[in-house]
């Protein structure tokens, strides 16, 4: 439920107000990643940090909020070893 459009930074998406309210009451991280298959590179962003970093309130939401993905945000090796240590320890 996502519309992707690239910026000088990265990449922005539209995210639906109904998605974030499952997503963001999560207890466990929800990573949004996105698959550029002509550079074949994903990027990813945690959208529970995202919006506290942001300091994005649901409440203010109507339908749809734009999300930006730096360009230096990889899901590689490392993200993912970050993920799987978390659920270790979780």
């Amino acid at each position: 439920t996502f519309n992707r459009k690239t910026v000088n930074f990265g990449f922005s998406y539209d995210l639906s107000k109904r998605d974030l309210e499952l997503w963001l009451d999560c207890t466990s991280p929800v990573m949004l990643v996105l698959f550029d298959a002509q550079k074949e590179i994903s990027y990813f962003i945690d959208l529970q940090s995202y919006f506290k970093k942001n300091r994005i309130l649901l409440e203010n939401v109507r339908k749809f909020v734009r999300v930006y993905f730096s360009s230096s945000s990889i899901f590689d090796t490392v993200a993912i070893q970050y993920l799987y240590n978390f659920f270790q320890n979780n």
